[in-house]
This record gives structure tokens, C-alpha cells and sequence, in this order.
């Protein structure tokens, strides 16, 4: 009785939210995998739409059960899925997964499986967990990371399971006046490589912002990972921050004993001067290796800079170079953005629209190309100048939402703007 009740309510509950999913202009699947206390292999597949406006929205579709974590029986499931809700196929414009190679195989994983009978699907590596991958990649490289990191890992094994352990660790945290102080799982992010600071950020949570105001991670990846995590973001987050962030870690590495003040490494620097917080000594000196007539600080952060800062940081560039280096489609549709307009080298957009062509077979390359200067006027004078990329894409999602013959699927991908909008902004179109 109280299963069937629960059907009922599920049922009341989602019908209204799956005919908005199958009026909308586009959809777009996220498929992860998990395992249940059961340990029972399941498919959670939420689903991001679009409504008449252009406005997103996110919503949580189905949780299938998985007999194995083939490729083919993922594929099946997802047909199983937009078919027993009543999701047309046709609407289902993109796909986000994880970089596993069942996921994102180009020989027979899910995303090529689903392009096959799909071919204007557009498959996303999602961004957020590309960047955790070249932090794990540095860090695992570089022999002292990867030491200090299994040395961190096993200091929270330790306490992890440990009753006792977690009370004797509590009642040396009270001693310390360290307030809620807990070991918790080391993380691969952008910390600065090293620091006690970071590390005390990356292992340990304490409200006393007294014993955390020292913990800074590197400002660029921060930022970059931020962006990533968004609800909005979109894809030309990547192709814009990304080569933001690799020149910044240049400038970092380029730095070595002149970090910028405030920063993690400029605090390690100066702390090497005064491990205890204090003046340079009693009498104004700088303690000296006794085998060297310089500070035995410099020697540490000499060392530090050369077997740690350096390839760590080398690494991050390596790995992001490699990893963005290629957005395919997604990287076509910043053709749309305001930026495409304003780029000297016009061969970049017509390489973008002659991708967008290929992708998209109702679209004939000749009239794609032919539309893309009225678009470009629009763009730099028209009613969608200034406005954002996500604007510009609102505002052809609001103009050209409903279906159009074949012959016209050009004026689809670029709005049509030289009719419409033309029309609103009293220009004369010139295709």
C-alpha cells in the first residue's frame, strides 16, 4: 500500500516537470555512475532544458539499474529511459560525462554509441572534473607531492575510523584553543605546492579563522575552478580561462624569490625567515647553514623552488595544455560570442561555421557562410551589441525557437538575425 501510494505521488510530481522536458527547445543528459549499499550499479542521469525564454533548468530525470557497466548496456539504458518518458530523441542536443573510457571511448564507449544513432549530439568531458585530473597528474609527478600526499592520506586513515582516536584529537585541538579541528581526506586542487598553510586548508577544518588566515591557495586555478563549478557555466568558460590561468602560473614560476605579497608562497618565503613568528633574531641576523656562509632559509627555499615550485608548476601547464587543448564543437560555437566579431583573423570564424556545417547535416556550409556578416554587424552594431555570450544566445533561442525547414537551418544557428532582428533594429540586411 505505501509503495503504490508513493508511485502515486512520484507520478503526480514528475508529469508536470516531463511535459515541460518534452516542450522545450533542447535537452541535454548528464550521466554518472554509482554504486548502492547494495552494491547495485546505477545510472543517475539528471537532464538540463531549455523553456521558450531561454531560460535553463536542471532536474533530475531517472536512476536506472545497471547489470554491468558496459558500454551497450548504458546505451540501452538511456534508450530505455527517453522512451518510457516520452523524450524525443530529435531534442536531445547534448551529453556531459565523466572521462571514463566507457563514457567517452572513441571506439565503442556511450558518447560514440549515442552519436551513431544521434549525430547532432554534442558530448561534453566534463570541465570541473578535467582540472581535478591535472591536479592529480602534477601532484603525482612531482616525488615530493606525491610523499606528502600519502603522508597526509594516512595521517586521515589514521583518525578516520578511530573513536578513540578522533577524542584524543579533539582533546588536543581544546588544549590548542583550535575550535572543530577534524583530518579530512586530502584533495587534489590547486593549493600552493607545499605550504604548511595550504596543507593545513587542504587536511583539517576549524572554524577559528585565527588558525586559517594563513591557508591560500594559488589565486588563478581558484578562480578557474569556481568558474567551472557554477550553475551557468558555459562552455566558453574553458576557451577563455583557461589560457588566463597557464599564463598566470608563468608569471608565478617566473617570480621565484619575488612573489606577489599576500600570496601562499610569498607567506612560506617569509616564514622560512621566522619560523616562530618572530624578528629576524635577536640581534637582527637570519640564521646560517653552518657548512655556507648564507641563511640556511635560502638553502631550503632554493630547494624548494627547484624540486617542488618548478615541476609542479611545469606540470600544470603540461596538463592543461593537454587536456583543453581541444574543444572541437563546443569550441565552434564562440562564433556566436562577440568576441568572433571583433577577431582580426576572420579565417578563425569561418573555420568555426565550417565545423557547426559538418556537426549539424541539415546546414548547408554556402549559406551558413553567407549569413555569418550580416550576424557579424549584429553583433558589433546592431541589437545584440554589447551583450554577453550567454545573452546573444538567449536572444536567438528567443527568436528562432520553433522549428524551420531544412533550407533555412543556416538562418537557425545564426538567428536569422539579417530578417528579424534587422527588422527591429531598422538595418538594411545585407545578405
Amino acid at each position: 500500500m505505501v509503495d503504490e501510494m508513493l508511485e502515486i505521488l512520484a507520478s503526480n510530481i514528475e508529469a508536470p516537470i516531463l511535459e515541460h522536458i518534452r516542450n522545450s527547445q533542447a535537452d541535454g543528459l548528464e550521466l554518472e555512475e554509482s554504486t548502492d549499499v547494495a552494491v547495485i550499479k546505477q545510472l543517475d542521469v539528471p537532464v538540463r532544458y531549455l523553456d521558450k525564454e531561454g531560460a535553463l533548468f536542471c532536474q533530475f530525470l531517472d536512476l536506472f539499474p545497471l547489470p554491468d557497466g558496459k558500454a551497450n548496456t548504458i546505451v540501452t539504458a538511456i534508450h530505455d529511459i527517453t522512451d518510457r518518458k516520452g523524450i524525443p530523441q530529435v531534442k536531445i542536443s547534448g551529453l556531459g560525462t565523466d572521462g571514463a573510457a566507457v563514457m567517452t571511448g572513441c571506439q565503442n564507449g556511450a558518447a560514440k554509441q549515442l552519436c551513431d544513432t544521434m549525430p547532432w549530439l554534442v558530448t561534453v568531458h566534463c570541465a570541473a572534473h578535467h582540472l581535478a585530473l591535472v591536479c592529480k597528474n602534477a601532484s603525482e609527478t612531482t616525488p615530493y607531492m606525491n610523499t606528502f600526499k600519502d603522508h597526509l592520506q594516512q595521517l586521515h586513515l589514521y583518525f578516520r575510523n578511530s573513536v578513540n582516536r578522533t577524542a584524543v584529537l579533539k582533546a588536543a585541538a581544546t588544549t590548542l584553543g583550535i575550535c572543530d579541528l577534524k583530518v579530512k581526506e586530502v584533495k587534489d586542487s590547486f593549493s600552493a605546492p607545499g605550504s604548511s598553510q595550504s596543507v593545513q586548508e587542504s587536511t583539517c577544518s576549524t572554524n577559528d579563522p585565527g588558525r586559517r588566515g594563513g591557508a591560500q591557495r594559488v589565486p588563478c586555478g581558484k578562480r578557474l575552478s569556481k568558474v567551472f563549478q557554477k550553475e551557468d557555466v558555459h562552455f566558453l568558460a574553458v576557451k577563455d580561462q583557461v589560457p588566463v590561468t597557464i599564463e598566470t602560473i608563468r608569471k608565478i614560476k617566473e617570480a621565484g624569490d619575488h612573489q606577489p605579497p599576500g600570496s601562499a608562497l610569498s607567506t612560506l618565503h617569509r616564514d622560512l625567515d621566522n619560523p616562530n613568528g618572530e624578528e629576524r633574531g635577536r640581534r637582527g641576523q637570519r640564521p646560517r647553514n653552518p657548512d655556507q656562509d648564507i641563511p640556511a632559509s635560502d638553502v631550503f627555499w632554493e630547494q624548494f623552488c627547484t624540486q617542488v615550485i618548478q615541476p609542479y608548476l611545469e606540470k600544470l601547464t603540461d596538463q592543461q595544455n593537454e587536456r583543453f587543448h581541444q574543444l572541437h564543437t563546443m569550441g565552434a560555437f564562440s562564433v556566436l560570442g562577440p568576441q568572433a566579431a571583433r577577431n582580426p583573423d576572420q579565417d578563425v570564424p569561418v573555420s568555426h561555421l565550417k565545423t557547426l556545417a559538418a556537426k549539424f547535416p541539415p546546414m548547408v556550409e554556402e549559406a551558413l557562410l553567407e549569413e555569418w556578416p550580416s550576424f557579424k554587424e549584429h553583433l558589433l552594431t546592431g541589437v545584440v551589441k554589447d551583450k554577453t555570450q550567454l545573452a546573444v544566445m538567449r536572444e536567438l533561442a528567443l527568436q528562432y525557437g520553433e522549428n524551420r525547414p531544412q533550407e533555412q537551418a543556416a538562418r537557425r544557428v545564426l538567428g536569422g538575425l539579417h530578417e528579424d532582428l534587422g527588422a527591429s533594429c531598422g538595418k538594411i540586411s545585407i545578405s
